[in-house]
């Protein structure tokens, strides 16, 4: 078993290394050699978004930049199977009883979805929203009152597909993305060829750890959804909290990971977009209260 401490507080993480990997949650470069950081720029970015956030979303937030960092930062190879790893995860968030109430839920959606074994603890003194003052010294922000919904963009074929379809539809939608390095680019260039300009909200969540990394990112799509989430909250606040829609644009037999070819296998087939996963997102989304729907598949 791994267990990961996050930090809100740089002056909490202990100066000496221990057999727990202490992580700063939304912070710069780690403090000490033997500590990571993750969700820097995340933070950052969720300032720009007009308005605050709800703190359900700023703390959907800071659990999905937990399941980055750990899924990053421990190896498969070191599990006794060379695959499925155990976490066990202390997490400072604002309202910790609302996450209490789908734990179990929670941690077997992620089971299903990255093959791991997951236990959460959440602790009080996590990450409040943005300030408003914080906010309006914000020079770059996205503007809002140009969006009603949220597709989440990752610069492939369904995705791009899907923004065109809303397009045509006449939803303005704001395109969320997560952006490690490498598709940063190839985003930006797929968002300009678009029949419109959209508004962007272009998230890296940069974990950063001295250690052997992890980079099959099978848990990408729970901070995708988490990513949409927070900008789904903002339009909410905006158009005075309405419900927003979240599209995930998907092929939809691939996201059922059939067996294509032989090697489409163990982990080259993984579990994204697959139903049963974001059936659980949804109930968890609901059981939280965010003001978020996933609406039924596009008709053109």
């Amino acid at each position: 078993m791994t267990e990961l401490v996050f930090h809100v507080d740089r002056s909490t993480i202990p100066a000496d290394a221990d057999d727990r990997i202490h992580v700063w949650l939304y912070g710069g470069q780690p403090p000490h050699l033997h500590t990571g950081s993750v969700g820097a720029q995340a933070y950052e970015l969720a300032s720009r978004l007009g308005v605050q956030p709800s703190i359900a979303a700023v703390d959907f937030l800071s659990v999905a930049m937990a399941v980055t960092a750990a899924d990053t930062f421990v190896a498969r190879g070191e599990s006794p199977d060379a695959w499925a790893r155990t976490f066990e995860i202390i997490l400072p968030l604002v309202n910790p009883s609302a996450w209490d109430a789908v734990k179990p839920l929670l941690q077997r959606t992620l089971r299903f979805l990255s093959g791991d074994h997951w236990s959460f603890e959440f602790v009080a003194g996590g990450m409040l929203p943005p300030s408003l003052a914080e906010i309006r010294r914000r020079r770059e922000a996205i503007d809002i009152s140009k969006v009603d919904c949220v597709s989440l963009f990752s610069g492939g074929l369904d995705s791009a597909i899907g923004a065109i379809d809303l397009l045509k539809l006449g939803a303005r939608p704001l395109l969320v993305s997560h952006s490690p390095r490498g598709d940063a680019t190839a985003q930006e260039e797929v968002a300009g060829l678009l029949p419109a300009k959209l508004q962007r909200f272009a998230i890296n969540s940069y974990p950063t750890w001295p250690g052997v990394d992890d980079d099959s990112m099978r848990t990408r799509s729970f901070q995708f959804i988490a990513l949409g989430a927070l900008a789904g909250s903002a339009i909410s606040s905006f158009r005075g909290n309405s419900n927003v829609e979240l599209y995930v644009c998907e092929n939809g037999l691939i996201a059922l990971n059939p067996p294509l070819t032989p090697r489409r296998l163990g982990s080259h087939s993984t579990r994204t977009a697959h139903p049963y996963f974001l059936i659980g997102v949804r109930k968890i989304v609901s059981i939280l209260g965010l003001p978020i729907e996933n609406p039924q598949p596009l008709r053109i």
